[in-house]
């Protein structure tokens, strides 16, 4: 930063500040899916702490808030990667919805944790649909936590 007077003097200062946490990763969720859907779910990993980029992803897919699948990968990240995770509505005739909760670690210490929620249609519309970020959390103290629930009518949608 550069400071100038109205007579003439002149000073400099310069300070360094972290923009960013360590490690994240970020996934976003269809507001709904129609029963018999497959869809990927690319999930982000950010890593701004070039000394580290051994991490575990973890990821749960829970149907109705009971767990239904759950994955472990190895990654190693640089800067950037992206995963892709597959959901498949086939088999949940008798499911209202469907959400993933996505973890990080590096070296077993939790770096980012979120969940999101899709709501399942199982005759293709409903009156209104609920798009929901369930919760994020984050072991940096700077972050904070959001949780964010809208319902919209399906005719802003584009749906009947």
């Amino acid at each position: 930063m550069n400071v100038f007077s109205a007579d003439g003097k002149y000073g400099t200062a310069k300070k360094t500040f972290g923009s960013s946490r360590l490690a994240y990763s970020k996934f976003s969720m269809p507001a709904s899916l129609v029963q018999g859907d497959k869809v990927n779910v690319p999930i982000t990993i950010t890593n701004n702490n070039p000394s580290v980029t051994s991490f575990v992803l973890k990821i749960k897919e829970f149907r109705d808030n009971v767990s239904f699948a759950e994955e472990a990968i190895n990654v190693n990240v640089e800067t950037l990667e992206q995963i892709i995770y597959q959901i498949n509505t086939l088999d949940s005739q008798f499911h209202q919805n469907v959400s993933l909760e996505v973890t990080l670690e590096m070296s077993g210490r939790v770096m980012d944790k979120s969940r999101k929620e899709a709501k399942i249609l199982l005759n293709g519309f409903e009156e209104s649909i609920s798009i929901s970020n369930v919760f994020s959390v984050s072991t940096d103290p700077s972050a904070s936590t959001i949780i964010e629930t809208m319902s919209l009518p399906t005719t802003m949608l584009g749906m009947p």
